[in-house]
């Protein structure tokens, strides 16, 4: 009798603990890489009315002539994108009341995974993005981080930002490359002799 239960109890056990990581990782506070295909307005109205996550879009400046004169404006560095920092009990909500706000997905079929940035990654993100001092934007494809060296900036500025020391495309110069995998990078200059190598 009793090899007959065990089974059953077994698979029960595993239901309830997959269950119960699932809902841990729901719980689990992320940034999460999401998407507002042509809302990008839209989305940054309605999250911005939302406490519990923190919203944030990458732009850049653009010069545009509005009526024959030039403006200086801001727009997103890769249209429709942008990050969520919070629960995905807390998101949900807010993205069934408005399905034009979607989840960036990574994989196929059932590898298919909630695309995340590492908060440490996107906090050194922002800290060069929204800073005042000369800065590029980059796409994955503009610069090889193997040919770089990583490391931590010891003062100045971005003290403690983290990166990747290496030249980048068009630029004689060797720049700090702050890089959200697979999406976008942020490059800024920064003297070698404030930087240090970190261990891998």
């Amino acid at each position: 009798m009793e090899n007959e239960i065990t089974p059953q109890i077994e698979e029960q056990n595993l239901f309830a603990e997959e269950q119960r990581l699932r809902m841990e990782e729901k719980k689990a506070v992320r940034w999460y890489v999401m998407r507002a295909y042509k809302c990008e307005a839209k989305a940054e109205s309605v999250l911005a009315n939302q406490p519990e996550l923190e919203f944030y879009m990458p732009k850049r400046e653009v010069v545009r002539t509005y009526h024959g004169k030039k403006q200086v404006t801001k727009v997103p560095v890769i249209p429709s994108l942008f990050f969520l920092h919070g629960r995905r009990i807390d998101i949900q909500p807010v993205k069934d009341e408005h399905p034009f706000i979607q989840y960036a997905m990574s994989g196929r079929g059932d590898d298919r995974k909630f695309m995340t940035v590492p908060d440490k990654q996107m906090e050194d993100f922002i800290r060069v993005a929204e800073s005042d001092c000369a800065k590029r934007f980059l796409k994955p494809e503009d610069v090889d981080l193997t040919k770089g060296a990583r490391v931590r900036i010891a003062s100045g500025a971005f003290t403690g930002l983290c990166g990747t020391f290496v030249r980048v495309k068009g630029n004689r110069k060797r720049t700090v490359v702050v890089m959200l995998d697979k999406l976008m990078g942020v490059s800024v200059e920064i003297s070698s002799d404030i930087i240090e190598k970190v261990k891998e």
